[in-house]
């Protein structure tokens, strides 16, 4: 029987079942952005150590990639984590077809990602 610590699947659903993971996500796309603007468009409810381990773990997944520019840090999304947040909008598809319980702003647009940190999590 396999070792279940060591599959990337169930740390993937462990992932995004945190409580900033998805909100996180959808504010990285290809432009990149440093941490201080992703603290900053959170404004600042995210603990750095938290922001800092939720972007670590987002890159070992393969979802973010940290890059150097211009000797700063900036984090995008990769093509991997492009899909990903697709299909957490066919997601949200189907959990408003399956009469959830979702508020309107968020079923405005392709999906949650179209909402940003503060509206989602501080109504």
């Amino acid at each position: 029987m396999r070792d279940v610590d060591n599959c990337e699947l169930l740390k993937l659903y462990g992932f995004l079942g945190k409580k900033w993971t998805v909100p996180l996500l959808y504010n990285i796309d290809h432009v990149p952005v440093s941490f201080n603007r992703l603290n900053n468009i959170a404004q600042h409810r995210i603990n750095p150590t938290l922001l800092s381990r939720t972007l670590a773990e987002a890159i070992r997944l393969r979802i973010v990639k940290k890059e150097r520019i211009n000797n700063k840090l900036r984090y995008s999304i990769t093509s991997e984590g492009e899909i990903l947040k697709k299909l957490l909008g066919k997601l949200t598809t189907w959990a408003i077809h399956h009469n959830y319980d979702i508020p309107e702003e968020c079923r405005k647009g392709k999906s949650t990602c179209d909402v940003r940190f503060l509206r989602v999590l501080y109504r």
